[in-house]
């Protein structure tokens, strides 16, 4: 069976521990076999009635790699549908990776996502620290970090 169709502007909803969160594909990630998928703030209940065109206005929590074709063939997923990436969204070029060994800090690595190449640094500039996560998330992975809260700002 052949993997589902995904466009650009398509929202998931996916299924956490607290409820339901959304996000919307950005970008097919270069080089890879996951797109680029921004996540949209907050968690709701099963039961809400979300506004999607209101959600889709929100700025993203940060963007993330994700297996998105893959999920929604196994259904970990919901296709809401598809809206309009609004004009402000700017896919990053440039993420951040924490580079540990055992337990114990190394570095951060930024890494430049058209070319991968990375620079280590020992302290994150204030920009480097809103730089989103490098490498994909897996499903249950999102449903977790969604779920409680995780952000930029707590990761540090």
């Amino acid at each position: 069976m052949a993997l589902p169709k995904i466009k650009y502007g398509d929202v998931f909803e996916i299924e956490t521990p607290k409820g339901k969160g959304y996000f919307q594909c950005v970008k097919e990630a270069s080089a890879t076999e996951v797109e680029i998928i921004r996540i949209l703030p907050g968690i709701y209940s099963m039961q809400e009635d979300v506004d999607m065109n209101s959600l889709v206005e929100e700025n993203e929590l940060y963007f993330i790699q994700f297996p998105l074709k893959y999920a929604l063939k196994k259904k970990c997923i919901k296709l809401i549908g598809n809206f309009k990436i609004k004009d402000e969204v700017k896919v990053p070029r440039y993420y951040r990776s924490m580079h540990k060994i055992g337990t114990e800090f190394i570095c951060w690595h930024i890494v430049d996502s058209e070319t991968l190449q990375r620079r280590s640094v020992d302290e994150l500039s204030e920009e480097e620290k809103r730089l989103s996560p490098w490498g994909s998330w897996n499903d249950t992975l999102l449903a977790e970090r969604m779920a409680n809260g995780w952000s930029l700002d707590n990761w540090i």
